[in-house]
């Protein structure tokens, strides 16, 4: 081998990864070629997650209910504020409830990504084989768990008058859809990474719990907004924005029933009296389910093209490395 087999740069990585993410138009076609495996595969993490337990499959029912009922209890009872009515408080445990649901999907499909690879070295030996598809199984079973918790929230929200379902409940399988491609996008990138560098699944573990925080799970829009305005921050609102899983937790609240009516889903107005008192009142709702939808749609694509393209250029390598 000579010297030159050995250069690599910048731009010979950035070629590597364009060259690689052109055959992500055929990804489709090899998922559906392929179905009868990731069948097996989806079946197998399934049963195998709860195999040996008295319940069985049925935990995926028992988890959601147990954690809901916690979170009920908690934050609607005992840290609630004391201003709030109960129907206030049923509100904000449904909302950290929706919030919860979608962020413990995404992040349990993408750490279970991670050794995706390592777990199934003998797949990956085989040349046959797209390994590519190794993260979906997880992801399905994540949003299994995930359809469930939302059964729950709607029973609960619908019979309290919690929450309406409208033309935004009608995006819910396009938010699905794209909460899949935003996940397996990052798994892919993910599955790779660990494979070059095993400490990755640490890594991520640590910064996924910062992440847990950064996200509008715990913190509403409209108590975030407020603090901003307090404290004269409001230009910097933008930067939590950004987070890739802003606009997917959002459109997945809008199309679950919270509307313009949960003062979690509205922008806040700060006004000042005379004497200098700040006050600070619900205003404008949010923007709706198709807004966020469209911007969780972009950061799908452009996480699938980066994790994809990163995965297929160097998936030679993988059977060296497992």
């Amino acid at each position: 081998m000579t010297a030159r087999d050995h250069s690599y740069d910048a731009a010979t990585a950035t070629r590597g990864m364009l060259r690689h993410a052109v055959p992500l138009f055929g990804y489709p076609g090899v998922i559906a070629s392929h179905t009868t495996i990731l069948a097996n595969f989806f079946r197998r993490d399934l049963l195998g997650r709860f195999r040996g337990s008295f319940l069985g499959v049925f935990w995926v029912l028992v988890q959601p209910i147990f954690l809901f009922a916690i979170y009920f209890f908690v934050f609607g009872f005992l840290f609630a504020h004391r201003a709030m009515t109960g129907a206030d408080k049923v509100e904000f445990a449904l909302y950290l409830f929706s919030g919860i649901l979608a962020y413990t999907s995404f992040n349990e499909a993408t750490t279970r990504s991670c050794n995706v690879v390592l777990e199934n070295g003998n797949l990956v030996k085989k040349v046959a084989f797209p390994c590519e598809l190794l993260p979906i199984p997880s992801i399905l079973v994540s949003m299994i768990v995930y359809a469930v918790g939302a059964a729950v929230l709607l029973s609960v929200g619908l019979s309290m008058g919690q929450l309406r379902l409208g033309w935004s409940t009608a995006a819910l399988p396009l938010v699905l859809l794209v909460h899949f491609v935003m996940t397996l996008g990052f798994g892919l990138l993910l599955a790779t990474l660990q494979v070059l560098v095993r400490d990755t699944i640490h890594l991520y573990t640590i910064f996924s719990q910062a992440w847990f925080f950064l996200s509008p799970v715990f913190w509403a829009h409209s108590l975030l907004e407020g603090k901003l305005l307090e404290n004269g921050l409001e230009r910097w609102a933008f930067v939590l924005e950004l987070n890739p899983l802003y606009p997917l937790i959002q459109a997945h609240r809008l199309a679950l029933g919270f509307g313009p009516d949960h003062n979690q889903m509205r922008h806040v107005v700060m006004a000042k009296n005379a004497a200098g008192e700040v006050s600070f009142s619900t205003g404008a709702p949010l923007p709706d389910v198709w807004y966020y939808l469209g911007y969780a749609a972009i950061w799908a694509t452009v996480m699938l093209v980066i994790g994809y393209s990163f995965f297929m250029s160097r998936k030679r390598k993988f059977s060296d490395l497992v």
